[in-house]
């Protein structure tokens, strides 16, 4: 069942901030659901399917549950990754080969605003989401054992229910048998008695045929009765 469960899964692949991540469900709308997004960045070849071995393994392993590992390191995809992100340095700047005439008024140079209150929100919410899909998968977990746990009561009840009729049966033929064996005992006591009955009638009936025939065999040789 599980075999057949992750064959049914695909293992996608995008960058979330400041990691790279890798989730494995059934079709490109679950991934952009677990990655919190509304654009399809599929579309945008911003997310692909993973080609990598063991990205696929950790992956399939933890299946719609979001993986992640710091971006520019080698570092295996895990729920809650360790180390820091490698980005890569800004290039220097090239000093122009010709001397710039000074100009009279230099335009002001442009302030860049300070990123890293929302370098921290966005953390947070990668973290929130991440957070939000392990809870999502637990109780998809929890769900799918709660499930199982029914179906194996379901299939302990119909075992007992048929071990019940089964007995149930048994017993109406035992007493079916005893019903035949007393019904078969009652008739052969019938007989019996009516055949004693009929021996008794034969034999009173020949005794008062010999009183009779005394009684004559008295009166003709005088004698009264």
């Amino acid at each position: 069942m599980a075999g057949e469960r992750q064959a049914k899964l695909k293992v996608f692949r995008t960058q979330i901030g400041f990691f790279d991540t890798v989730i494995a469900v059934p079709s490109q709308a679950a991934a952009l659901r677990a990655w919190g997004v509304s654009q399809n960045l599929f579309a945008e070849g911003r997310a692909t399917l993973s080609t990598d071995e063991d990205a696929n393994r950790a992956a399939l392993e933890h299946p719609g549950v979001l993986l992640r590992r710091p971006v520019g390191t080698n570092a295996g995809f895990e729920i809650e990754p360790r180390g820091v992100p490698n980005l890569p340095a800004e290039p220097p700047r090239q000093a122009s080969r010709a001397k710039q005439p000074p100009r009279a008024e230099p335009a002001p140079k442009k302030v860049e605003p300070d990123r890293s209150s929302l370098t921290r929100t966005e953390a947070a919410l990668t973290e929130l989401e991440a957070a939000g899909q392990r809870e999502e998968a637990d109780f998809r977990r929890r769900q799918a054992d709660l499930d199982q746990e029914g179906i194996s009561a379901r299939l302990r009840f119909l075992e007992k229910r048929e071990a019940a009729e089964a007995a149930l049966t048994e017993l109406e033929a035992a007493r079916r048998r005893e019903e035949a064996d007393f019904s078969r005992r009652r008739a052969d006591l019938d007989q019996e008695g009516m055949s004693a009955k009929r021996r008794y009638l034969e034999k009173r009936k020949a005794a008062e045929a010999a009183v009779n025939a005394a009684k004559r065999s008295y009166r003709a040789a005088g004698g009264r009765a």
